[in-house]
């Protein structure tokens, strides 16, 4: 005869057998970490762009040419 709580199942032996969960858990910790190291990677991306922007001089007025 076997009883069944939540995860497990128990025999008259009073042998415990556990259940599969049918799905795995989701990892939010993970996914949660995952994001953070997306947008830490992106504002150092930004930062650089800033960077470059500063130390690189603008260029004079592009030379157009006359018209004829």
């Amino acid at each position: 005869m076997t009883k069944s709580m939540g995860r497990h199942s128990f025999h008259s032996s009073g042998e415990t057998i556990r259940k599969e969960d049918p799905l795995a858990k989701v990892n939010y910790n993970y996914e949660k970490r995952q994001r953070e190291i997306a947008k830490k990677k992106k504002k150092e991306e930004k930062q650089k762009e800033k960077l470059n922007k500063k130390t690189v001089k603008p260029q004079e007025k592009p030379v157009q040419p006359e018209e004829k």
